[in-house]
Formats: structure tokens, C-alpha cells, sequence
């Protein structure tokens, strides 16, 4: 009897120390899996921008010209209103035209997080010419 409690007890030791090495391992993964450089508070604010917009927005930032002006596309979610407009222009997004459920307009990188941290902001993409 004492060799099946000698064993239960081994075993149940074995999968403790696995249960907690995987744990480590997941936890470590979950820090390790934030994107968003500093200034940009969460994850998916800095998602809603475009991979172009994201470079230029870093070159902007290493290079301390955070008064850098984008010209910009930002998508809203629908339906669109008048206070969606208001709310992006009292951010720093300056709209030139509103149509549908786009905006296109400018903003500085400086003002660029708090643009696309509005809710009901979905995306915001770099405007360029080809």
C-alpha cells in the first residue's frame, strides 16, 4: 500500500511541476506579445493604422518630428454622423471631406493615437499617390 501512495504522490508532483512550468511559459508569451510602441497605450489602437502609417509614424518618432503632418483615410464605423466628424476634428484629425463612412483629411503623429483611439475609429491608412 505504501508503494501506491509513494506513487500517486510522484505523480501528482510530476504533473504540479508541469502545470506550473506551463504556466510560466504562457504568461511569458502573453507579455512577450504586445506590438504597440510607447505612446500608443494598447494593442489594438496601434492595429487600427495601416502597416504604412505604422513606419511612418516610428520613422517620425525616432526622428523627435512628432509635428509630422500625415495625410490620412480614416474608416468609421457606420452609420456615420456629424458628431463622428466633430469628435475626429477635436482630436487633431483635420477633415477635408466626409463621405460615407470616410474621412479623409491630416493629422500630426503627435495626435495620431488619440485619433485612433476614438471607438469608433476602425482603421486609419497612410493617403498615397501611385
Amino acid at each position: 500500500m505504501k508503494t501506491f501512495y509513494k506513487t500517486y504522490l510522484s505523480l501528482l508532483i510530476a504533473v504540479l511541476i508541469c502545470c506550473a512550468f506551463s504556466l510560466s511559459v504562457h504568461a511569458h508569451k502573453v507579455q512577450g506579445t504586445k506590438t504597440a510602441p510607447a505612446g500608443f497605450g494598447e494593442d489594438y489602437v496601434w492595429k487600427k493604422l495601416d502597416p504604412h502609417l505604422q513606419q511612418a509614424w516610428i520613422a517620425a518618432k525616432k526622428s523627435g518630428a512628432m509635428d509630422q503632418v500625415f495625410q490620412c483615410f480614416a474608416r468609421v464605423r457606420a452609420p456615420a454622423s456629424q458628431g463622428d466628424e466633430n469628435f475626429l476634428q477635436s482630436k487633431g484629425f483635420n477633415v477635408r471631406i466626409f463621405a460615407g463612412t470616410i474621412a479623409r483629411g491630416s493629422v500630426s503623429a503627435e495626435k495620431l493615437p488619440a485619433v485612433a483611439a476614438l471607438p469608433f475609429v476602425q482603421k486609419v491608412s497612410l493617403a498615397t499617390s501611385h
